[in-house]
């Protein structure tokens, strides 16, 4: 990708067990966004990802905590993505700061995705991942209905 066919926005959410970090850069790597949202307002994440157009979602996993996040991209016909662990580290290394934190991890998922989408594992949808990510994310279900109710 290069020029006009990147995506407008890149987001990268750092997932955590009790909450997500999100950074947003646009195509000239100008951070946008950034946030930290409560595990269960991870549907706000992907509403607003939904309504920037042209964006895309990398996780640094692709499964568990995710899934929910993973399920709900996927529902939107977001792009989401995740890079791999030893490529994560590597890239984080060419970052300044020498500590790993949650929003340094979130902006180099995002500046990664836009400056080396080559890097990303896109993931797609398939009937064993959406059940799988729907099996994890059944539990969380009550209260994120409830949530999207409120």
């Amino acid at each position: 990708m290069t020029g006009d066919d990147r995506p407008l926005i890149s987001l990268g959410v750092d997932i955590g067990k009790t909450a997500h970090y999100a950074v947003a850069v646009d195509r000239e790597g100008q951070t946008v966004y950034s946030k930290r949202s409560p595990m269960m307002k991870v549907h706000a994440i992907a509403g607003a990802v939904a309504r920037a157009h042209q964006a895309v979602v990398i996780v640094d996993q692709p499964g568990g905590t995710a899934a929910l996040l993973l399920k709900l991209c996927w529902d939107a016909t977001i792009d989401i993505g995740y890079v791999p662990g030893v490529a994560m580290a590597r890239a984080r290394d060419f970052y300044a700061g020498g500590a790993k934190t949650d929003p340094k991890d979130a902006f180099v998922l995002a500046d990664v995705a836009r400056a080396h989408p080559s890097r990303v594992v896109w993931l797609r949808e398939t009937t064993a991942a959406s059940a799988r990510s729907w099996n994890c994310s059944t539990a969380m279900r009550p209260t994120y209905v409830r949530m999207r109710i409120d």
